[in-house]
């Protein structure tokens, strides 16, 4: 029987289903006209929130407290 090998980075990161989409409509954008709407997965939609493309809905709201990734959003976008 071998041991297992841990690797450093074991305990980092984010557990979260990346098949998961979120609806964003953007409010600001370069290569989007204002008002389109679009799926994005989370990173990308925290991506956007920190950007200042889209405002943060409910369900990406509840989405980041569920995976923890709250410390990703800039404190000047929280509210």
């Amino acid at each position: 029987m071998k041991r297992s090998r841990q690797n450093k980075n074991e305990g980092r990161g984010y557990k979260f289903d990346p098949s998961e989409v979120y609806e964003v409509t953007y409010t600001k954008a370069n290569h989007h006209n204002v008002g389109d709407k679009d799926l994005v997965s989370l990173p990308l939609a925290i991506m956007f929130i920190n950007d200042g493309k889209i405002v943060s809905t409910p369900e990406i709201d509840s989405a980041i407290e569920k995976y923890g990734m709250g410390d990703l959003i800039k404190s000047n976008r929280k509210k």
